[in-house]
């Protein structure tokens, strides 16, 4: 079933909110299971369709990964219409955290600074190419008045030299985490931290799987 919510709000405002029917057996008719379809994304000209259980399970390896808490302010940089948002908004409110929304446009790097900033965001979810732009632009006015604590980047492949860069300023200040995976493995399955002490790498790791997945190849 489809709901345009544009066009049937208003019959929906109507609706008696307890006229859920019951079947037979007495199970409530229409009941979401675990089995049932969570959301639907195009990348390309193929859907990609998830269900509930995925959707959960990746909810648990998010915060355990991310040891989200009451405590923390999560920026919602991804859209809703894109996979990453789900990593960034049901963790979260699951979690007991704050979502902070950001601004309808993507913002300029020294703009996301300021956000980072002015919100008191700890933890932070980017593409890998916005975060390169970002890494190179961070000053010492956000070290010192920084509250982040983590920052989760995917998407692409990492540069080495990028990590070095981040590393030099904010590796004593902030986790970092590079993850992947692709929409048909709801979002991200694995996950590389950068405290696992690699001392020489020549390519950053996408890193394991946690146990709340499951195999991955």
């Amino acid at each position: 079933m489809i709901i345009e919510l544009d066009g049937e709000w208003d019959q929906m405002a109507h609706d008696d909110s307890n006229s859920v029917s019951a079947g037979e057996s007495g199970d409530v008719v229409g009941a979401i299971g675990i089995c049932n379809l969570y959301l639907w994304l195009y990348r390309t000209t193929k859907g990609v369709m998830v269900e509930h259980a995925s959707v959960v399970n990746h909810n648990l390896f998010v915060r355990e990964q991310f040891h989200l808490s009451p405590h923390d302010r999560v920026l919602q940089f991804a859209s809703y219409c894109f996979d990453a948002s789900v990593e960034e908004i049901f963790p979260t409110l699951s979690s007991g955290s704050t979502l902070v929304l950001r601004s309808e446009e993507i913002p300029s790097v020294e703009k996301m600074s300021e956000a980072i900033l002015r919100d008191r965001i700890t933890v932070l979810n980017l593409p890998t190419a916005y975060w390169d732009l970002w890494n190179i632009s961070i000053g010492d006015e956000f070290l010192e008045q920084s509250d982040l604590r983590l920052v989760v980047i995917g998407g692409e492949k990492v540069s080495v030299e990028s990590l070095r860069a981040w590393n030099r300023n904010l590796q004593s200040r902030c986790q970092w985490i590079n993850t992947y995976g692709p929409t048909e493995a709801t979002v991200s399955c694995t996950a590389f931290l950068d405290d696992d002490k690699v001392t020489c790498i020549s390519d950053v790791p996408i890193g394991r799987r946690s146990r709340t997945r499951g195999s991955t190849y």
